[in-house]
């Protein structure tokens, strides 16, 4: 009875109904009720040479509950004793590993496996990647190729859109240019922790040298983002310097904020962000 009921819970846990018990009993009820009727219709009638009178009753139906009892309990054993050998934390963890669709997008894959890269380091095992992705490691090894590779593209920062960082939706006329470029820091401050997240983990696992993180903020989009900020600052009135310097100046203050908020990712980046805002407002804009 123990092996039962631990077997049930473990089809349980496993979110079954339990199905293998539900089909081994189905199956087993199918046999059982012709061969067991059967069987005690021959011994009643004394077909197997037992003494019992034609006319039985309860030594019939005693004999066909037995053999019925028997055909079900030799059926279900074997699925439900294997089921009860699963400790319950192997099935958590099988549970918590259930494998995602196998059309999951390469996207969508390096995403998955760039949570846990950014968590545990370059240093993190495949086998650790392909859990938390919920594919196989050769299905990993066959998408990607290697470690390396997937490193790389996980870490490599996505593309940068000028016109989100420097808010085109918004009018500076209306909000004010002060606020306007606190906003805009804000916006790029965002970007830039999360570039140079990628980054440095990326450089210090050996992944990307000078050349290759030069290429990468090329192909993301700051070759774009620099002559658009200059643009737009140099189309907005209220400014002490040229757009020009008011980019170089706005990029400077950005990236040590965003230094200062990664040497302490745990920490609080109300704060910085506050302090980036007065010292860009202060630093670009008359007021």
């Amino acid at each position: 009875m123990d092996v039962w009921r631990k077997g049930l819970q473990h089809e349980l846990r496993m979110g079954k109904s339990p199905g293998r018990f539900a089909i081994a009993l189905a199956l087993s009820v199918a046999i059982a009720l012709p061969l067991s009727a059967a069987m005690a219709a021959m011994l009643g009638q004394g077909a197997l040479f037992i003494d019992v009178p034609l006319n039985f009753s309860w030594t019939a139906l005693a004999i066909w509950v037995l053999v019925l009892a028997a055909i079900v309990t030799l059926a279900t054993w074997t699925p439900l004793r294997r089921a009860a050998a699963v400790p319950p934390a192997h099935g958590l963890r099988y549970e918590q590993a259930m494998p995602r669709p196998k059309l999951l997008p390469d996207e969508d894959v390096i995403s998955l496996a760039r949570e846990v890269i950014l968590s545990k380091g370059t240093g993190v095992s495949t086998v650790e990647i392909a859990a938390h992705v919920g594919l196989s490691q050769p299905t990993l090894f066959q998408r990607f190729g290697d470690k390396e590779t997937l490193l790389r593209l996980a870490l490599t920062p996505d593309p940068i859109c000028p016109e989100a960082i420097i808010g085109s939706p918004e009018d500076p006329t209306q909000l004010g240019v002060g606020l306007h470029v606190a906003n805009l820091a804000g916006r790029l401050f965002d970007v830039m922790v999360t570039v140079l997240e990628r980054t440095q983990l990326a450089a210090a696992g050996g992944l990307f040298d000078r050349k290759a993180r030069g290429r990468a903020h090329a192909e993301g989009g700051a070759d774009i983002l620099v002559p658009a900020l200059a643009a737009h600052f140099s189309s907005l009135g209220s400014l002490r310097v040229s757009g020009d310097q008011a980019t170089e100046t706005l990029l400077f203050l950005v990236h040590g904020a965003a230094a200062m908020a990664l040497a302490d990712p745990s920490s609080d980046t109300r704060p910085i962000r506050d302090r980036l805002a007065a010292s860009t407002r202060s630093a670009l804009v008359e007021e």
